[in-house]
């Protein structure tokens, strides 16, 4: 009922929290509008059984999971990085600077897309501009570390958001 509305993006249920996201475009709707519609709303018998077909054919696999499962990751490849550095020595240098860069992908890539596609200056930016500076100075331990910092807020972040 609510995708089929003009300037509704995305609509997901929450069991677990028995609630509804709803992504809109704000100049489309308003959050009173969309509530009042919400709660005007009473689906008969058909509508339910066609939201139980279209939701069984939808595929399992949901973006705030991915996103909860990568962020996990780079959090797991950014602590290698860290103790690497700590504790290995300048022999395991370029092993954590590889793990750094293979858990600093999402952090890139969100500075990519704020710079080039979106034309900002973003604190992804900067984030991956303190990251690369760290690494380039050789201070690869305090690189590790801000990363460490950083894919955590991200895991927390996509773990909250998988819940609600």
């Amino acid at each position: 009922f609510l995708r089929q509305q003009g300037g509704v993006q995305h609509v997901r249920l929450s069991p677990f929290s028995e609630s509804i996201i709803v992504q809109y475009d704000p100049a489309v709707w308003d959050a009173p509008s969309l509530l009042t519609m919400v709660r005007a709303y009473d689906p008969d018998e058909t509508d339910i059984e066609r939201w139980q077909v279209a939701r069984a054919a939808e595929p399992d696999t949901d973006e705030s999971e991915d996103a909860a499962a990568r962020s996990r990751r780079e959090v797991a490849l950014a602590g290698s990085a860290l103790a690497l550095t700590v504790l290995g020595g300048p022999l395991m240098t370029p092993v954590a600077l590889g793990l750094l860069l293979a858990s600093s992908g999402s952090i890139y890539r969100k500075a990519f897309k704020s710079l080039f596609q979106e034309h900002e200056l973003t604190i992804d930016a900067l984030d991956a501009t303190a990251i690369t500076l760290l690494a380039a100075t050789g201070v690869v331990w305090q690189a590790a570390l801000l990363n460490v910092l950083l894919s955590s807020g991200d895991w927390i972040r996509a773990s909250t958001q998988e819940r609600a």
